[in-house]
Parts: structure tokens; sequence; C-alpha cells
């Protein structure tokens, strides 16, 4: 569980950080005092402008401690997802950044295993891999079977490859949360 003053302190530190590049202002100070902190934590940073998405970068499994992994994902979802030319300064004022903090992966035996919403799934069938953050499918209106053809297909194999019997399958939970108050902080259940 991420505390309330947590949340509001890893998502103002994001927006600060937004600003400082895109308006010249001084950076945030660096984020310390919460042993969460200094976890390696994998960690997405979505970002929505008038509801829209805007861009999302993250770690399934982080490099450093998660406060390096919310500066570098706050910087990468503005201004490296290549689906999204870099944000520019008038977006801010209609922008709303998301967390979602990952638990570490574990592997799953079965695909039917998933949880719809409550599961972030991660596809692997040789070098092809992808993922999906739990809410997902929920945001798209996907059954089981809608999300793991869309895991493949965003893996670059057909939509079936999934079914593969070499195809292996990890899951997730996600504390998401939000400047608009979506999410409960919470592990989903």
């Amino acid at each position: 569980m991420v505390s309330r003053e947590l949340r509001r302190e890893l998502l103002g530190y994001s927006r600060a950080l937004l600003e400082a590049s895109l308006l010249g202002t001084s950076l945030p100070p660096t984020l310390f005092g919460d042993p969460l902190l200094e976890e390696k934590r994998g960690l997405f940073v979505t970002l929505r402008v008038r509801g829209l998405l805007r861009g999302c970068i993250g770690r399934i499994v982080a490099e450093g401690v998660l406060r390096e992994t919310v500066h570098h994902c706050t910087l990468e979802a503005a201004f490296a997802d290549r689906r999204f030319p870099p944000l520019e300064g008038k977006e801010l004022e209609g922008l709303t950044i998301e967390h979602s903090l990952l638990s570490p992966p574990r592997p799953l035996r079965r695909p039917g295993d998933i949880r719809l919403g409550v599961d972030g799934v991660i596809f692997a069938l040789g070098d092809a891999r992808s993922v999906f953050l739990p809410e997902v499918p929920l945001e798209q209106g996907w059954d089981r079977a809608a999300l793991l053809d869309a895991l493949a297909r965003k893996a670059g194999l057909p939509s079936r490859a999934w079914q593969d019997k070499r195809a292996l399958f990890q899951v997730f939970r996600t504390c998401h949360y939000s400047e608009d108050g979506q999410g409960s902080g919470d592990d989903r259940d």
C-alpha cells in the first residue's frame, strides 16, 4: 500500500518535473524519506490530456530505486513515447498524471487464470514480448480472449499466438493512483 501522502508527493514530483522541463522552472528536489522510494519497483507513468491518452511509459522490473524510476518514466512518457509527439507546455493545463506501481511479476501456469481488471499480464513467446496493465482490458471492454489476442498482436505476432505451448505468462498487481483521484492507492485484489 502507498500512503496518501506519498501518492501526492510522487504525483507532485512528476508534475513539477514536467513543468521544469517545459516551462524552464527549477527542477524539483529529489524525493527522499519514505523507505518505498529506496525499493526497486516497477512503475508506469500515464499522461492524459483532457482524458485522452498522451503518453505511457514504464518499467516492469526497475533498474534503479523507485525515486529514480519515477523521474525517468515521467520524462519518457512526456517526450519519448513513439506513439505521440513530445508533450508541449500548452498541454499542461489539461494534463492528468497517473502512476501504476507494480508488484514483482510472478509466473502464471494457465492464461485462463488471468483475473481481468486485477492482473497485469506479461506475454512472451520466443523473443516477442508484450504487457498490459490491469486496467487496460476494462477500459477497452475486452474479455480474456480479446486481451490475449491483443497481447499477441502487441508483441508483433498473430492474434492466436498466445495459444502456442511455448507461450509464457506472468502476472502482477498494481497500485494505481492519479491526480484526479482515480485509483484506490491499494493493490488491486
